[in-house]
């Protein structure tokens, strides 16, 4: 008789990420960037609210970041990094879901996204959202 063993193996489930995104083409005149919604693992996005809106049809408020889409970018990167999300991997999610990157990269193409991030985001000055200057009384 043959003595087998059973091994308890343990799998972790990690969820998938969501993230926002703004970018050129998501420009509301008078309104400022419309936010989208990203998941990773799913191809497309997901845009808040409906627009355009009408309360009488019981739509919901798209979100609106900016007026500039450099201060929209700050807004999405400050959010997506409160939810644990880098801008690298915010940046891989949005290419991912577009269809320009593999949803199960390689190391090598990790690698090279990697570098390549860097690289591009070494000659641009950081954006930070200038604070509000109190009136002096």
């Amino acid at each position: 008789m043959k003595n087998s063993s059973t091994r308890n193996t343990v799998t972790k489930t990690v969820a998938p990420r969501t993230i926002v995104y703004v970018g050129p083409d998501t420009y509301i005149e008078g309104r400022g960037y419309r936010v989208s919604v990203v998941k990773e693992g799913e191809t497309g996005h997901h845009p808040t609210g409906n627009w355009p809106y009408d309360v009488s049809k019981g739509h919901t408020l798209p979100w609106f970041w900016g007026p500039t889409l450099e201060e929209a970018e700050a807004t999405a990167i400050e959010h997506n990094r409160k939810m644990g999300v880098e801008p690298i991997d915010a940046e891989m999610i949005v290419m991912q879901s577009m269809g320009l990157f593999p949803m199960k990269p390689s190391k090598v193409q990790l690698r090279v996204f990697r570098e390549t991030f860097a690289a591009m985001n070494a000659k641009k000055p950081a954006v930070t959202k200038a604070k509000p200057k109190r009136k002096k009384k």
